[in-house]
């Protein structure tokens, strides 16, 4: 098997690097270890995201030791999250099989792992099974999200043990500025869009079976009960195993929701790798395809700040006859954490696709420059 992982399309320091590269790492690491001891990709994927929405901070969050592991300040998801407007943490996620099985979750509050509420769904579904003859169901929201997360024995923690000294202080200074009406500044507007750390993975087997899932905490001082493109299907994530094409493919995005959600880019970008064979068509086709439905596509946007319609996906294709296949990332933002490894892989490669620091794959125009780079993989 192989998995891709992506910490989120923004701005990345120095500082944040480092420590968006170990997210990175061990995502991968957890994700090959789910499938070498279950052989399924749907826990392999949901494996990776855990781990990025969770990492080891138990020496800064001391009161925390509760909960069994924390998450890296680095993502943004699930622990740590982006603060809503009303200071609460609520989370969306969503995962999706080639197969079609899908589950998602939007605005949970008091879960740590939101993904692990969406693979729940999604099994609920590949169970077939109806309760109560009633059909089972693959979206939950807010309140409903949560309970049933209860009832299925997913962990739930007081809402206000998921915040951060870190997402606070964001909170607070943000929050400040858009009283003061400084959101008419470019600058001051813009700047709630640094942190759109939306987690991501995606996975493949020898087989082609194929899996996708994203989980995030939702842009900085949204409003309270919003559902961004993590929690919805086809936006944040998609996947699609073509048996009869011979061509599995899936992808992740990251970027602002509400276009994301309005452009359906996930659903888009897996149609124009699933029709593009090679490497050089794959650029032409996603490049094209980002730029048309989303970069340029001037009647969803509400917001004119330029940094409002960046974004950044990540995607593979996968060819279960030839054995090969190939994972790919582009962004339009400064940078975006990448990490990959396949299970024949001792060690997982991770970094930071930067904007400028990698020319050499720059797909450019007058409305759109758009950074891509890919690794061509083998699983036979």
């Amino acid at each position: 098997m192989l998995v891709a992982v992506h910490a989120g399309a923004g701005f990345h320091s120095q500082n944040r690097a480092k420590e968006s590269i170990r997210a990175c790492k061990q995502a991968c690491k957890e994700a090959v270890k789910s499938f070498e001891q279950t052989e399924n990709i749907l826990n392999a994927t949901a494996s990776a995201v855990v781990a990025l929405e969770e990492r080891s901070m138990i020496n800064a969050f001391p009161h925390l030791m509760n909960l069994t592991t924390q998450n890296d300040p680095c993502t943004n998801a699930g622990f740590g999250s982006n603060l809503s407007l009303n200071g609460s943490v609520s989370c969306d996620s969503s995962i999706v099989l080639g197969t079609g099985a899908s589950g998602a979750v939007g605005n949970i509050q008091g879960i740590k792992n939101p993904i692990l509420v969406a693979k729940a769904l999604a099994i609920e579904e590949m169970k077939g099974s109806l309760s109560l003859g009633r059909v089972p169901p693959i979206f939950l929201v807010g309140e409903g999200a949560r309970d049933w997360a209860i009832e299925h024995n997913i962990p739930y923690f007081h809402p206000e043990k998921l915040i951060t000294d870190e997402s606070h202080q964001a909170y607070s200074t943000h929050k400040a500025l858009v009283e003061r009406k400084a959101e008419k500044d470019a600058h001051s507007s813009s700047c709630l869009y640094d942190r759109l750390d939306t987690v991501g993975a995606v996975c493949v087997d020898s087989s082609g079976n194929v899996c996708a899932a994203t989980s995030s905490g939702g842009v900085l001082l949204k409003s309270p009960g919003r559902v961004g493109q993590a929690g919805v299907l086809g936006c944040g994530c998609w996947a699609d195993a073509c048996p009869e094409e011979d061509i599995s493919v899936a992808c992740t995005t990251s970027g602002v929701g509400e276009h994301l959600i309005k452009t359906m880019l996930a659903t888009r970008l897996c149609e124009a790798i699933k029709h593009s064979t090679a490497t050089a068509s794959v650029v032409e086709a996603t490049s094209k395809c980002f730029q048309t439905h989303y970069q340029n596509c001037e009647k969803f946007f509400s917001l004119n700040e330029p940094s409002s319609k960046q974004a950044g996906f990540l995607g593979l294709q996968y060819s279960a006859a030839a054995g090969v296949g190939e994972v790919f990332w582009a962004h339009s933002t400064h940078s975006i954490p990448i990490g990959y490894m396949s299970s024949r892989d001792a060690r997982p490669n991770a970094f930071i696709s930067f904007m400028e620091k990698d020319r050499t794959s720059q797909v450019s125009s007058e409305d759109c420059r758009l950074n891509i780079s890919g690794y061509c993989f083998r699983l036979k």
